[in-house]
């Protein structure tokens, strides 16, 4: 009787402390999976910082190529300004240059 006393104390022994080894790898795996998730947190904040930044630099360039439009057409439209003045001059000095020849003409 003693000696099944002694093996049912032994078996509970042993199966506490399979029992609490099990505990302890449980919060070791939870432990893991925080530091990991952790990890991942990380990992997330640093591919958000990295599309931040990309998109950052993309509204950049999409800025300076909004502003050298802007710029190429005041220069396209100076340039259209110069030729309505290059035309109106060239008009008058055609008119001017007919009066001439009417001028030369009757004397």
């Amino acid at each position: 009787m003693n000696y099944i006393k002694n093996i049912l104390w032994i078996a509970l022994i042993g199966f506490s402390l399979i029992a609490l080894s099990g505990c302890q790898n449980a919060q070791m795996a939870s432990q893991e999976a925080l530091s990991a998730t952790g990890n991942s947190e990380t990992q997330q904040d640093e591919a958000i910082a990295a599309a931040q930044a990309s998109a950052d630099a993309a509204a950049i360039k999409a800025n300076e190529a909004f502003q050298a439009a802007q710029t190429a057409k005041r220069v396209a439209d100076r340039a259209v300004e110069m030729a309505n003045q290059n035309q109106a001059a060239l008009r008058a000095l055609n008119d001017k240059i007919d009066r001439m020849f009417e001028t030369i003409s009757r004397k």
